[in-house]
């Protein structure tokens, strides 16, 4: 048994409908993208296509789930190097504003993590190298950065803001 996932974007090329309109009119949504799909690939690649799978295009809405989830991915990755990671709904929805977009999906959301938590938690532990750190706590501040909180193992906590050059 063999299974290729492609993910195009043909629906671009014909343009999403509103939510009433794909209810009303998914079949001749279907139709559409189907008759873009036979315009891009040959007969022969078709031909053994079991099942194309539709897809509505994300919403802002849809961006929080995917944030949180990011930063589980997050928490459960720091956590196998003995780092207990931990953030609030306010630094999910900072960085769902800060990167959504309908046209590069989630994929952007992933490089926002990535740029603004996921760099600065790792200057944070090169800058401390010579001290285990135990706790990293991140909120967003306001719609400009987020703030970190580093605990030590003695139980000191070190705020940085992303005005800091750490977390610059």
């Amino acid at each position: 048994l063999e299974s290729i996932y492609s993910c195009n974007n043909i629906g671009n090329r014909i343009g999403f409908m509103t939510k009433t309109d794909v209810q009303q009119d998914y079949e001749k949504m279907k139709a559409s993208v189907l008759e873009e799909v036979k315009r891009l690939f040959k007969p022969e690649f078709i031909n053994r296509v079991d099942e194309i799978v539709y897809f509505n295009k994300l919403t802002e809405d849809n961006f929080l789930p995917i944030a949180r989830l990011m930063l589980d991915e997050l928490k459960g990755s720091l956590k196998e190097k003995g780092l207990t990671f931990t953030y609030d709904e306010k630094l999910a929805e900072y960085l769902v504003k800060k990167s959504y977009s309908a046209t590069y999906g989630a994929r952007n959301l992933r490089r926002t993590i990535q740029r603004e938590v996921e760099d600065a938690i790792t200057e944070l532990i090169i800058s401390r190298y010579h001290e285990a750190l135990r706790y990293i706590s991140v909120t967003a501040k306001d719609a400009r950065g987020f703030t970190a909180e580093i605990t030590d193992p003695n139980g000191n906590i070190t705020t940085y803001t992303t005005d800091d050059n750490l977390l610059s």
